[in-house]
C-alpha cells in the first residue's frame, strides 16, 4: 500500500502562528460533514453474492480535559474470501484508532486541539475489487474548522494487495500525457491552478459509484487539504488498464 503525507501536522512543534494558519485557512472544513449521510448499513454486489457494510460509531469523552474523539470503522460481511475479509476489516478498524487524549497526549500538548474525529468507510465492492476512504481531522471544538486528512485506496482481492496508480493507469508516455491532461483540464475549469511540478508526484486513487476518484494530495495552489475529482467511464477509459476498467465500469 502506498504511504502518502499530509502538510497538516498534529505534532507539538507547531507555533502559535501555525495553529492560527491551520484553523483560519479556507483549506480546512468544518469536520461535521465527516459523519453526514454516513449510513448505519451499506448492501453492495460483488459476483452476484450480498454483500454488507456496518459503519460502528464510537464517541469518548475525557472531561478532565475536556477532550472529545468521535470514530466510525465499517465491518465487512459476505465475502467469499474470508481471510481477506479478516485483513480488511482489520485495517479498517485500526486506521480509526485513537487511543486516549491523555494517552496521545493530542489534548495535554496542544490545549488548542479539544475534538478529533476518523472515520473510514467502504465505497464501492465490485467483482473484487474494494473501494476505501478514510478521513481525519483535529479541531478547536465540534463547531469549528479543522485541520483534516483524506486518504483514497483500491484492494483488489484477487491479487490481495492495495493497488497502486500504476496497477490502474497505462504507464506509456501517450496515456500518461492523456491523463495530466484530463486533470489539468478539470482542474483548470474549476479556476485552481496546479504547481508547477505536480506530475512528479503520486495521486491517491479510489473508486465510488463506478466512478474513479484521483484524489491529488498537495498538487493544488490554495488547497492543502487536497483535491478530489471524479471521472465517469467515457471520460477516462481510455487511459486505464483493460483489466482493471473492465472490473470498474
Amino acid at each position: 500500500m502506498k504511504q502518502t503525507g499530509s502538510k497538516c501536522v498534529y505534532g507539538i512543534a507547531l507555533t502559535a502562528l501555525m495553529l492560527v494558519l491551520f484553523f483560519y485557512s479556507s483549506s480546512c472544513n468544518g469536520q461535521q460533514s465527516a459523519f453526514l449521510k454516513l449510513p448505519e448499513i451499506q448492501k453492495f454486489s460483488n459476483k452476484n453474492k450480498e454483500i454488507t457494510i456496518k459503519n460502528v460509531r464510537y464517541t469518548e469523552y475525557y472531561k478532565e480535559y475536556d477532550c472529545k474523539w468521535e470514530t466510525s470503522h465499517a465491518v465487512i460481511n459476505g465475502l467469499a474470501d474470508t481471510s481477506s475479509q479478516n485483513f480488511i476489516n482489520d485495517w479498517l478498524s485500526s486506521m480509526t484508532y485513537f487511543g486516549t487524549c491523555d494517552g496521545d497526549h493530542e489534548c495535554l500538548d496542544i490545549s488548542s486541539f479539544h475534538y478529533f474525529y476518523k472515520m473510514t468507510y467502504v465505497t464501492s465492492v465490485r467483482n473484487d475489487l474494494l473501494g476505501l476512504f478514510q478521513k481525519a481531522g483535529n479541531c478547536k471544538n465540534t463547531d469549528a474548522p479543522c485541520c483534516e486528512t483524506q486518504d483514497w485506496e483500491v484492494y483488489d482481492l484477487q491479487q490481495k494487495r492495495f493497488l497502486l496508480e500504476a496497477d490502474i493507469f497505462k504507464q506509456d508516455d501517450a496515456s500518461l500525457n492523456i491523463f495530466f491532461k484530463l486533470i489539468e483540464a478539470r482542474v483548470n475549469s474549476l479556476r485552481l491552478k496546479l504547481i508547477p511540478d505536480w506530475k512528479l508526484f503520486d495521486r491517491q486513487i479510489g473508486i465510488k459509484d463506478r466512478k474513479i476518484i484521483v484524489y491529488l494530495l498537495e498538487d493544488v495552489v490554495g488547497k492543502r487539504k487536497g483535491l478530489k475529482l471524479e471521472f465517469k467511464a467515457q471520460e477516462i477509459r481510455q487511459v486505464i488498464n483493460q483489466k482493471i476498467a473492465n472490473r470498474v465500469f
